[in-house]
């Protein structure tokens, strides 16, 4: 087995392994008024997990005092982070599995804008564009979803023939442009 693999297995299991006395701690961690935040990768993984727990109220409320990872041009893990949407999207599928499209829908709007400083100079990442045009579609806001999809089949024109969100974009086109 790749050492990388062992260490990763390791780092997941010291993460997950205090669950739920990092999760009562993620409040007492948000850095007090006038206190730099500082880059707490554990606690973002856990409020990846806790709307999967059932509670995207504290989700939303410890990410607002928490906030996602500091920009740092140049850093590696802000490079890596950047690019990837589990960290960002957090708030958006949180105020899912409450039931609050509309709150998700904005949240998923703020990460594709094509202003820089409205999405916090974060990369776009696909999956974001992804999750936003079937919320538009949930909505019945077909142009929107169709916009979204468009972009997406571009982006993905040559991606693997077994990437199933590749694949659902070519359907979902498809089938709003005959819609």
């Amino acid at each position: 087995m790749p050492v990388r693999f062992i260490i990763a297995l390791i780092i997941l299991d010291l993460l997950l392994s205090p669950l739920c006395s990092y999760a009562a701690e993620i409040s007492k961690a948000a850095p007090k008024s006038g206190q730099a935040k500082e880059e707490q990768p554990h606690q973002i993984t856990i409020l990846s997990i806790i709307p999967a727990q059932g509670e995207p109220e504290k989700t939303i409320e410890a990410y607002n005092k928490i906030g996602g990872p500091r920009v740092e041009i140049g850093g590696i893990y802000t490079l890596i982070m950047n690019g990837v949407p589990s960290t960002y999207d957090i708030p958006a599928r949180a105020y899912l599995k409450k039931g609050e499209i509309d709150k998700a829908i904005a949240e998923y709007e703020k990460l594709i804008s094509p202003d820089p400083v409205a999405r916090g100079f974060r990369l776009i990442h696909p999956l974001s564009r992804f999750r936003l045009a079937k919320l538009y579609e949930q909505k019945g806001l077909r142009l929107k979803a169709l916009e979204q999809y468009q972009k997406l089949a571009l982006i993905w024109k040559d991606a693997d023939p077994g990437f199933p969100e590749a694949q659902e974009v070519k359907q979902r086109l498809a089938a709003l442009k005959t819609g």
